[in-house]
C-alpha cells in the first residue's frame, strides 16, 4: 500500500553579520523542536467493494517536522494491512456479509506525547468494534508502552486497578443499562504492562478495553480515564 507523508518545510534563519559569533545554540534548539512537532496525515486508503463484501482502510502517517516518517508507521500499516489480509480471506468464502473500515483520531498532541487512536469497525452477522492506540514519546520518536509511561511502579498499577473497579461500581449503581463481567468469569483482572491506553488533551491517562473483552457486546468498546492522582498527568 502507497504512504504519501505530508512534508513539513523548516525556516532556518543565517546571520548576516560575519562577524558575530556563531551560536552552537541554535542548531540544538531546532533539533529539539523538529522533534518536538509531529503532523499526521493520511496515506492512500485502501477500498475495496464486491457484492456484499467492503473494505475502507484509512492509513495515518505520522512525519516529524522535517517531513521524514517516523519507524511507528510501520507498526500501524502492519497493523491495518492484518485487517486486509482478514477481509481477504472473509471474501474467498462462499456467501455471507462482511465489511470493516477504519478511522482515527489524534487524543493528545502536547509537548511530551502524540497519542493516535485507531477504531475498527467490523460487520458480520453483528457488528464489532476494536481500539488500538499509539502513543509517541516526542523525545525519542519512539512508541511507549503502559509500563514504560508508568515507569514500571506496580504500586501504581495496582491503584489504577482500584481506580478502574471504583468507577466500574460506580457506573453500574448509577445506571441498570451499564454491565460488566464478574471478574471471575472473563471480567476486569487488572491491568498489565501490555494494556491498551491512551492519553486524552488534558495528558490524563485512559485505559481501553475492546468491545467484549470485560463487558457485553452492547456495551461496546469501554475506556477509564484516570485522575491524574492516581496515575499522574503526562503532558
Amino acid at each position: 500500500d502507497a504512504s504519501a507523508p505530508s512534508a513539513a518545510e523548516d525556516s532556518v534563519s543565517s546571520a548576516a553579520d560575519g562577524s558575530a559569533a556563531p551560536s552552537e545554540a541554535a542548531p540544538d534548539e531546532e533539533t529539539q523542536d523538529s522533534s518536538a512537532t509531529l503532523t499526521v496525515s493520511d496515506a492512500e486508503p485502501w477500498r475495496d467493494e464486491s457484492g456484499d463484501f467492503s473494505a475502507d482502510l484509512v492509513y495515518p502517517v505520522i512525519s516529524d517536522a522535517n517531513g521524514d516518517e517516523l519507524e511507528v508507521n510501520a507498526e500501524i500499516a502492519a497493523y491495518i494491512d492484518g485487517l486486509k489480509s482478514v477481509y481477504e480471506e472473509n471474501k474467498q468464502q462462499k456467501g455471507g456479509v462482511y465489511s470493516v473500515s477504519t478511522s482515527y483520531e489524534v487524543t493528545c498532541d502536547n509537548e511530551r506525547y502524540l497519542c493516535l487512536r485507531l477504531l475498527t469497525t467490523a460487520v458480520m452477522a453483528s457488528g464489532t468494534q476494536t481500539v488500538k492506540a499509539f502513543t509517541i514519546d516526542k523525545s525519542t520518536l519512539e512508541t511507549v508502552s503502559l509500563a514504560d509511561l508508568l515507569g514500571n511502579d506496580e504500586d501504581r498499577m495496582l491503584k489504577i486497578d482500584e481506580e478502574i473497579r471504583r468507577q466500574m461500581t460506580e457506573q453500574t449503581e448509577q445506571d441498570p443499562n451499564i454491565t460488566y463481567f464478574d471478574e471471575g468469569m472473563d471480567g476486569f483482572a487488572g491491568i498489565s504492562e501490555d494494556t491498551s491506553f491512551s492519553l486524552d488533551e488534558s495528558g490524563n491517562l485512559v485505559i481501553l478495553f475492546d468491545e467484549y473483552e470485560i463487558a457485553p457486546g452492547s456495551m461496546g468498546p469501554v475506556s477509564f480515564t484516570i485522575p491524574e492522582s492516581v496515575a499522574g498527568k503526562f503532558a
